[in-house]
């Protein structure tokens, strides 16, 4: 696992010298500084030996998304995805063809089914919301620009699956594809959450 994806999926990585000081991963382990010798001083702590072992309902799950998360919302009976770009920002492909940053109500504004939900990526072992800054990056390169959309060929879907892969000319035409392309970035179980905006 490369350094930037452990920086994305901000994973736990415990290096030989702890791992030597604290001993072998599972259950409670003492650790203590080097200067200190007395037996008081020590601290103990728990150690996960996984963190798959960790229950659903114990988890706390981030309540907003990641820089560089993709989301989605329903528009009319359609899908329609995004990439969120910080400070309730989202970078979106219009049916007009324009790529443009918009408001969270924006994003959801030609809803007609009442329903303002948008749904996000989390890591299912620990909570933590999931982006790509690379993704971010290539997103607001190309804001203002115009692309040819058509919902069977053209769409959000293959657009936001552009910005993560960098191939425009791809094959995501729905929803669970561009899900697929995304969760195949990350070594983790990925659970996709209502935001609660």
């Amino acid at each position: 696992m490369g350094f930037w994806r452990k920086f994305v999926n901000r994973g736990l990585v415990i290096s030989e010298d702890l791992r030597e000081e604290v001993g072998e991963v599972g259950g409670k382990q003492s650790f203590s500084g080097e200067k200190s010798t007395k037996e008081e001083s020590k601290v103990t702590i728990p150690v996960v030996s996984h963190l798959s072992e960790v229950q659903p309902y114990d988890i706390m799950y981030d309540k907003k998304p990641a820089l560089g998360s993709v989301v989605y919302c329903q528009l009319d009976d359609k899908d329609h995805s995004g990439i969120y770009v910080g400070d309730d920002m989202i970078i979106q492909l219009t049916a007009e063809g324009k790529i443009e940053k918009v408001s969270l109500a924006d994003f959801t504004s030609k809803i007609t089914t009442g329903s303002t939900d948008i749904w996000f990526p989390c890591n299912n072992e620990n909570g933590q919301a999931l982006g790509l800054c690379t993704v971010v990056y290539i997103a607001l390169e190309i804001i203002d620009n115009s692309e040819n959309y058509n919902l069977a060929l053209d769409n959000s879907h293959q657009f936001i699956s552009g910005c993560i892969t960098n191939t425009f000319e791809n094959a995501d035409k729905f929803l669970w594809m561009l899900k697929h392309t995304f969760e195949d970035m990350f070594d983790c179980n990925v659970l996709w959450k209502r935001w609660e905006w």
